[in-house]
This record gives structure tokens, sequence and C-alpha cells, in this order.
């Protein structure tokens, strides 16, 4: 889990592997009304999300997400900047 967020109806997660690979990240949701449960949680699958993404907030049915850059570290240099992405939900 890189990130968590909630609104009143879900709870938002970004889901991506344990170092920063080329592997997929994800946008997954579930209802707020699952956490009075004591079973394990599946999220939906919401959509991809690129690679580093790690921050989130949710307003209204826009997702706000942060992407890392990447660094030379060798170099003390930034090789690639970070990003921001906006996503209007339906």
């Amino acid at each position: 889990i890189r990130e968590l967020s909630y609104d009143k109806e879900w709870v938002w997660v970004i889901a991506g592997p344990p170092q920063d690979k080329q592997e997929d990240f994800q946008l997954l949701r579930f209802s707020t009304s699952k956490l009075a449960d004591d079973k394990v949680i599946d999220p939906e699958l919401v959509m991809p999300l690129p690679t580093s993404s790690e921050g989130l907030a949710i307003l209204d049915k826009t997702v706000h997400v942060v992407i890392d850059g990447d660094t030379d570290k060798s170099m003390y240099k930034c090789i690639e900047s970070s990003k921001y992405r906006v996503i209007v939900l339906p």
C-alpha cells in the first residue's frame, strides 16, 4: 500500500510494489461500510496508475495523484521530475 485516502463513501488506495520498479501501480477503492466487518476486504480496481504514484487526494469526483521523480544518486541530480495527475471520475 502506497497511500490511503477516504471520502464519505469510499476508502481509496494506491497499491504498488515494495520498490519503485517498472511494475503496475493501481488505484483501488472499497466502501467505507466494509470497515465495520471483520472480513478481509477485497477492493475493486478503478484504474492503473503510473509507476511511482505515491500521494492521493480525493475532492468530489476528482482524484489528485502525485508521482515521484527519480534521481541519479551518483550525481545527486534529478533525472526525472515528479509529476501530478488529475483524474475526473465518471
